[in-house]
């Protein structure tokens, strides 16, 4: 049984759409699609146990979904500013500080790749599909500033985060063949390494920026990831959709 339907390209009209920073503009998207959704609600009515087959249409899907973020830009993607308040206690005392990034970037979100088997299950009409997934690395970049205990040191953070790991749960309409994103299940949000440059940084301050970033890291993750990442993975499953 041929898992991966036939390869073609098809151009669709999409609104404008802000990815962290950057605004895409309305353009005429053509990216190859390479899943035949019919001959997957097909396999999965005859054959609900066919793993092999279900992971090489989810490989498909993210193939497709890195062919559109290297095409249209959205890696590397431009971040927002951020200004996060932080405080520190040392003995009886409690220091407040404010730290603001700016010039932010991210990038690696075309590295997702599958880890493990495919589930589906059948609940009325549709299919539930678990794809469990993680990126190979994400790279973060911005530009610091910090107050701080009369200090106000500048410079820049550059952070390298792997072990990405979520659960992209997908549906299949058996009757329109048309996949939805019903959400992303995020399950480790990574090992998060740092590199303070710009300034030269005593100890016991990069450990309280260290503390501050990684948190601030970690919430920028999930956010991109159930936010405007969900949105474009729904708009590379819309052109899956109108190819079928």
């Amino acid at each position: 049984m041929s898992t991966v339907g036939l390869v073609l390209c098809i151009c669709v009209l999409v609104p404008n759409l802000v990815f962290g920073g950057t605004t895409l503009k309305t353009k005429d998207l053509s990216i190859p699609v390479q899943v035949n959704t019919k001959a997957l609600v097909s396999a999965l009515a005859t054959n609900a146990t066919d793993v092999p087959s279900f992971n090489e249409y989810a490989d498909s899907i993210l193939e497709d979904l890195k062919e559109y973020s290297i095409t249209y830009g959205l890696d590397p993607v431009e971040l927002e500013d951020i200004v996060e308040e932080f405080q520190w206690k040392v003995l009886l005392i409690t220091y407040k500080g404010q730290l603001t990034l700016t010039n932010g970037w991210m990038q690696g979100l075309s590295t997702i790749y599958r880890t493990d088997d495919v589930t589906v299950t059948l609940s009325d009409r549709n299919f539930n599909i678990a794809v469990p997934v993680s990126l190979e690395f994400l790279l973060i970049d911005y530009k610091y500033s910090a107050k701080f205990m009369g200090l106000g040191p500048q410079g820049t953070i550059n952070a390298r985060i792997t072990g990405i790991d979520f659960l992209l749960n997908l549906g299949l309409n058996s009757e329109t063949n048309d996949f939805t994103l019903n959400s992303i299940d995020i399950q480790n949000t990574g090992n998060i390494k740092l590199k303070f440059g710009g300034n030269v940084l005593t100890d016991w301050l990069i450990n309280i920026f260290s503390n501050v970033v990684t948190r601030v890291f970690r919430r920028v993750i999930v956010e991109v990831l159930e936010g405007n990442f969900s949105e474009i993975f729904q708009y590379v499953l819309d052109i899956i959709n109108r190819s079928n």
